[in-house]
């Protein structure tokens, strides 16, 4: 005797006609009901000849109840729908399916029942599909593809991709290395402040405008650090930041005021980079890229913030540089840091990359942008991928993150599942983008890829995501 199973399954015609198809859940088929008055799904069991709910097995229906919720929650996030209507009527189709309908007050059939309320009426050319691939990304599955939110779909971060494949090459991740004890307990401690300061040992970046004094040595190798007598020659200083502490002694930030379009011109052994520069140059150790980044976008936040947010007030800084106090009101300011996404969207074995017109000439990187108030990682990476490139997302996983001084971000590596593959892309944001195969990315990442293209150089955490997807992290 044959056992019959889930591949028997059939849908009923008038559901199949009237409907959009998402994708499947472990037990039910999900449809976007083909009525643009109500944003409508229907669940439909993949049992073949099941009529009524109570014909299900316990386990079934539990499972069927909690991918109703499933739905309710997916379609209101989507929607921001007032109320959720769900039932089963069954009249007119006999084989069970669930309607989940998203209800608005003064919407067509408000506050009745949305059945037998009038004509349905169709969506505008595309925009059923793009609600279809938005609640398909929320479920986490992709449409047009295996029906079906596998354990592999649901799971296919963690297998495709890890934060371990990604911290294989991430030695050369620049600005992410900071060996400093930032004693951040003794920041308010201003005996402690002074005494460190005075220190012999003291050492400080010079941070002139936006680039940083080096000293170069007889072999082209990059050294930051200055004594506080050695910056002041260099020109006054202004703003001081404590950094933290290490084996060499107490490390510090200072702004110097210096003038002229090129401060160091005519001082043998020094020059002004800017941090791009420093940091893919490769002679300076990554500890001191780490305490760089520190120093920079803790005074690149007092440049910005010297007047007091709630009274306007000009503001003074703590003796260690983090904070800023008003005289005037009494609020204290601390720093902030700036967290933004940058990802990667995988289509099996294609990957999203795009290009804006400032990068260089033939370079594709990870699509990126500012995680928005109130937002979770996942949404932002979803949000940005589908503004930037009209691709909807599933899944997100975490990589890895780089402190990024321009002038103070969280870069937050990830990479996404796309659920759909057709590129729409924002010309406010991107010039370019497109899928790539592996064996594209591999050449781009060796440069020799055909067309010239290229990917970002190490510093970059662009570049230790792409080289994690190709295998090679």
């Amino acid at each position: 005797m044959r056992i019959i199973g889930p591949e028997d399954f059939a849908l009923h015609p008038r559901l199949a006609a009237d409907t959009l198809p998402v994708g499947d859940l472990p037990l039910c088929r999900v449809l976007l009901m083909g009525d643009a008055r109500f944003p409508w799904l229907i669940l439909v069991p993949r049992r073949p000849g099941l009529r009524e709910f109570g014909d299900l097995p316990a386990e079934e229906r539990a499972a069927l109840m909690e991918e109703i919720c499933t739905a309710s929650r997916a379609l209101q996030d989507e929607t921001g729908a007032e109320k959720m209507n769900v039932g089963a009527l069954g009249n007119a189709v006999a084989q069970l399916h669930i309607h989940v309908v998203a209800r608005s007050s003064g919407d067509a059939a408000w506050p009745g029942p949305v059945w037998g309320s009038g004509a349905a009426e169709p969506y505008r050319s595309g925009l059923d599909e793009a609600l279809a691939d938005r609640l398909a990304a929320a479920f986490g599955f992709r449409r047009g593809g295996p029906a079906g939110r596998t354990p592999e779909t649901a799971a296919f971060a963690r297998s495709l991709m890890t934060p371990s494949d990604f911290a294989k090459s991430a030695a050369t991740l620049g600005f992410a290395h900071n060996a400093l004890d930032r004693l951040a307990n003794r920041r308010d401690d201003d005996a402690f402040q002074a005494e460190t300061a005075a220190s012999p040992a003291a050492r400080t970046v010079a941070v002139i405008g936006d680039t940083v004094a080096v000293k170069r040595d007889a072999g082209g190798a990059m050294d930051l650090w200055f004594g506080f007598d050695a910056a002041a020659e260099i020109g006054p200083l202004g703003q001081r930041v404590f950094l933290g502490i290490d084996a060499r002694g107490p490390a510090y930030a200072v702004q110097v005021e210096a003038e002229g379009e090129d401060p160091l011109a005519g001082r043998d052994g020094l020059a002004a980079f800017n941090l791009r520069q420093v940091a893919a140059d490769g002679s300076v150790a990554a500890t001191d890229l780490g305490a760089l980044a520190e120093g920079k976008s803790m005074l690149s936040w007092h440049a910005t913030h010297r007047f007091c947010g709630r009274c306007g007030s000009e503001t003074a800084s703590s003796p260690s540089g983090w904070k800023r106090l008003c005289p005037a009101c009494g609020a204290h300011h601390f720093p902030r840091t700036d967290p933004v996404v940058i990802m990667l969207a995988v289509d099996g074995d294609r990957c999203l990359l795009g290009r804006q017109p400032r990068f260089p000439a033939g370079m594709y990187s990870c699509l990126a942008g500012f995680l928005e108030p109130g937002e979770t990682i996942e949404d932002a990476v979803r949000r940005e991928i589908g503004e930037e490139a009209g691709i909807a997302c599933g899944a997100v996983s975490y990589l890895g993150c780089q402190p990024w001084p321009f002038p103070s971000s969280l870069m937050i590596g990830c990479v996404a599942e796309a659920a759909s593959t057709e590129i729409a892309i924002d010309r406010e944001e991107l010039e370019d983008a497109r899928w790539f195969s592996r064996d594209e990315v591999r050449a781009m990442l060796d440069g020799r890829h055909p067309d010239g293209l290229t990917c970002p150089m190490p510093m970059a955490i662009a570049h230790h995501i792409v080289l994690a997807w190709v295998g090679e992290g």
